[in-house]
């Protein structure tokens, strides 16, 4: 539930202290890196499981194996983001692992990083059929549930019924690794959201929501939490109204013609207040931010917005908005584009 600009919870309330115990402290996550011996020269390569094939740049190619011939790449390969990844060829490479001998495939880029791709990795053993890294954890994030042994066994206990009644909500939640091929994107518009102070670094945080990205017609990407999994479980819906597609039509009707304002960066306009904030806290591979405006993908979102925009244009004459939209119209052009301007 909303109220007068806050997320109202379902749960009790809780002290403005975080309690032992419950703290989700991510920890920052490096590159998995293996050395692996290629034709007896050892390459320290990135552990990829997003990558079907292993892969070196050319530069590296001439430094370790220039002497095996390049074949022909016989399909293309194409980058995280949809990009075609521009390709010297392939060749097949000895190499050697865990005391064991290979003969593997290696493709070759103009540039780039060296990937350990999965086909390398099933064949060291190192991935399991499901696609799971063995042998290796690549994030750790852990979120301790016992209760502190200060507390006295009437608190311990109460505390234990709150953590198991609501299982669902105090969960170890994961921030969900992030591909390489669009890392520095998303971290570029983390940066972003923290300079307009649409979100702010925390150490630690009684609540914290894995994020997601989604990629736009620019290249660029947007930022929105995976609420579904926590906070949404937890607050009350706003229960306001969107506007009825008949009830758009009568106010708008008469018009000689129409004009559509799209609000950028809508949802974010609304702040937060304290309590929200925590609410809504989203954990990234680069650390915990609180975000301290209306974001994507909470469920109350859009009643929350809508009843904003219906304060600023029920008065207006020819004026409607649905969420984040709103439609112009006057009786004729002249005073329409008077009342635009």
């Amino acid at each position: 539930m909303f109220e007068n600009g806050s997320l109202i919870s379902k749960l009790s309330p809780r002290s403005n202290q975080s309690p032992k115990g419950t703290s989700l402290c991510p920890t920052r996550t490096k590159a998995l890196v293996i050395d692996i011996l290629v034709n007896n020269a050892s390459i320290p390569m990135q552990v990829d499981t997003g990558a079907a094939a292993t892969i070196v740049s050319f530069r590296c190619y001439k430094a370790i194996c220039a002497d095996i011939p390049l074949q022909k790449l016989t399909v293309p390969m194409i980058a995280y983001d949809g990009q075609p990844i521009s390709m010297r060829g392939i060749c097949q490479v000895p190499v050697s692992h865990n005391g064991q001998k290979f003969l593997l495939s290696l493709c070759v880029s103009d540039h780039g990083s060296s990937l350990l791709g999965r086909d390398w990795l099933h064949a060291f053993g190192l991935l399991s059929a499901t696609g799971e890294l063995l042998k290796a954890r690549l994030l750790s994030v852990t979120l301790d549930l016992t209760p502190s042994p200060s507390l006295n066994s009437t608190t311990a206990e109460a505390l234990n019924t709150v953590l198991t009644h609501h299982s669902n909500v105090f969960r170890d939640e994961l921030a969900y690794p992030i591909p390489m091929a669009v890392k520095d994107t998303v971290e570029q518009e983390l940066r972003r959201l923290q300079a307009h102070g649409i979100i702010s670094p925390v150490a630690s945080s009684r609540w914290a929501t894995s994020i997601m990205h989604v990629k736009k017609s620019d290249s660029s990407v947007k930022i929105a939490g995976c609420f579904n999994r926590t906070v949404n479980k937890a607050i009350l819906s706003n229960a306001y109204p969107l506007p009825l597609f008949a009830d758009i039509t009568n106010k708008l009707s008469g018009g000689e013609s129409y004009s559509i304002l799209d609000m950028n960066s809508a949802y974010n306009q609304l702040e937060l207040d304290e309590q929200s904030a925590e609410l809504c806290t989203i954990n990234t591979h680069i650390g915990l931010f609180r975000v301290n405006r209306l974001f994507y993908d909470i469920s109350s979102t859009s009643a929350i917005f809508q009843k904003a925009m219906d304060q600023l244009t029920v008065p207006l004459q020819g004026t409607q908005s649905y969420i984040d939209d709103s439609c112009i119209t006057r009786a004729t052009n002249a005073i329409h584009l008077q009342k635009l301007v």
